[in-house]
């Protein structure tokens, strides 16, 4: 999942697979601006820092404590409010394939939404015969398939799992088959074959609320905070609009710094 973040931060000190809880150092300006952060399970201190940056819409949500709520309300509830989509994701290892591409994205297939060849991300294996594919369902699949594991009785995380890759796999194999190079070739054998489901995963809507910079980030300078990412317009839920709303709000802070 942060094969690409570590290769773009390469050389930078970073933590990664830690969840982190914010606390507002002090209670005003001045030395005492800033953020402290912690270890959520472990209460562990990770560092002190004088600007807090959130990519992550679900840090607002209700049953989480990373944000003080009270202080960043104004973030929190806009941030709450954007209502998400599940997806489901199949991600498979098979027989090297000739498919002239790393990812692909779909628009109006039946079945999936996206395809990337994971094993073509930074510091990933290549070779040996076998590939690593990662298959995004389409929004209509992902409900299709979550109504027809709930009838089932099996709407639990396993059940949906088992009912991805049993559904997911012979079309992805054919889609795999007709998207090589080689003119007819078979489809790919899978060697190995699991579903993931994400229930908060794509935002179907924009992040809107006042300092949210024409509605691609938002920065809150008085408490030291700022927030991008996918939930942000122009296209939310969608990889090219979190890469805008972070180098916009990086070329914002940039300005501050240098005019500071």
């Amino acid at each position: 999942m942060n094969a690409i973040c570590r290769g773009l931060l390469d050389g930078v000190e970073a933590r990664y697979e830690t969840r982190a809880v914010a606390m507002r150092r002090g209670g005003g300006g001045g030395a005492d601006r800033g953020w402290v952060l912690e270890h959520a399970k472990s209460g562990s201190a990770l560092g002190e820092y004088d600007f807090l940056i959130c990519t992550d819409k679900t840090a607002a949500a209700q049953h989480r404590k990373d944000l003080d709520r009270e202080l960043l309300d104004d973030f929190v509830q806009p941030a709450s409010a954007v209502p998400s989509v599940p997806s489901l994701a199949l991600m498979v290892a098979v027989e090297q394939t000739r498919c002239g591409f790393d990812s692909l994205l779909l628009e109006g297939h039946p079945t999936f939404s996206w395809l990337a060849r994971d094993s073509s991300k930074p510091g990933r294996r290549q070779g040996g015969g076998v590939e690593c594919w990662v298959a995004h369902a389409s929004p209509d699949c992902a409900k299709r398939l979550l109504k027809s594991s709930r009838r089932r009785g099996g709407g639990g995380p396993r059940g949906v799992r088992e009912a991805v890759v049993r559904e997911l796999v012979p079309p992805l194999q054919r889609l795999l088959s007709e998207l090589s190079d080689a003119v007819g070739a078979a489809p790919p054998e899978v060697l190995v074959a699991e579903g993931h489901r994400w229930g908060a995963a794509f935002p179907a809507s924009s992040f809107a609320a006042a300092g949210s910079g024409e509605g691609r980030f938002y920065l809150d300078e008085r408490n030291a905070f700022a927030a991008c990412g996918d939930y942000f317009s122009p296209f939310p839920g969608r990889v090219e609009g979190a890469w805008i709303s972070g180098t916009l709000l990086a070329d914002a802070l940039l300005a501050r710094q240098a005019t500071s």
